[in-house]
């Protein structure tokens, strides 16, 4: 996240949300390389479709003019992605360890050590920077802005602890594309929200996405009957 967020310096947010588009796939390598999965080849078709449809729908919303990203805000962005793959794995890593010899942690305890972590972690790291006073300084001029912060914060609270049950109760790949996805579904809404309209090629990644959610649904629903047989 720290990536993530420090890469808007250096690049335009639709560049970055066309990155971070791409999130299935390096949560998918990642999940061969660490957690030694084997992912089908539904899956694998998939998550192209609803990748290719996210991203071809993104790339009408950047200008061809858009300068302003450079080598390493286009780095920190790649870096990001790399670490929601291995992040996602070692989730996974974590959930199938053997009870005999570990406790599994729930969603709610998985929540507070890994925010435990990060604030052990990143608060010396504000404080030599500079970047917690300068907050300070900030939030003590704009109270407005502090008032914001704090329902951001409760609501990304609430958020997290739907992703780190969905991550308990099914598995880091099944969140990242609920989490991909409801991102595009978001934009789907506008349109009949604010009446905004597509071009033809975001019509065909829109149906691109939802071939891709199709495929992952059918294979799934295809695994339990077998499961079930057996």
């Amino acid at each position: 996240m720290t990536a993530s967020n420090e890469s808007l310096r250096y690049v335009s947010y639709p560049t970055q949300s066309l990155a971070k588009s791409c999130k299935l796939v390096p949560t998918m390598i990642m999940g061969v390389l660490v957690e030694k999965r084997k992912y089908s080849v539904h899956q694998w078709v998939g998550t192209f479709f609803i990748t290719a449809g996210i991203v071809i729908f993104n790339l009408n919303n950047i200008k061809r003019d858009d300068k302003t990203s450079s080598t390493y805000g286009l780095c920190l962005v790649g870096l990001s992605l790399i670490m929601d793959g291995l992040n996602s794995s070692y989730q996974g890593l974590v959930k199938v360890s053997d009870p005999k010899k570990y406790r599994i942690l729930g969603a709610s305890e998985s929540m507070l050590w890994i925010n435990t972590f990060a604030i052990t972690f990143f608060f010396p790291v504000a404080v030599i920077s500079g970047q917690f006073f300068t907050a300070i300084k900030f939030f003590s001029r704009n109270s407005e802005a502090l008032t914001a912060i704090l329902y951001l914060n409760l609501m990304a609270a609430i958020g997290q602890h739907f992703i780190f049950l969905t991550i308990v109760s099914f598995s880091s790949l099944v969140c990242t594309t609920i989490t991909t996805v409801r991102k595009f579904m978001t934009i789907i809404l506008s349109v009949a929200v604010f009446g905004h309209s597509f071009s033809w090629s975001q019509w065909c990644s829109v149906a691109s996405v939802f071939f891709g959610i199709f495929l992952e649904t059918s294979w799934k629903k295809t695994e339990q009957k077998v499961i079930k047989v057996y």
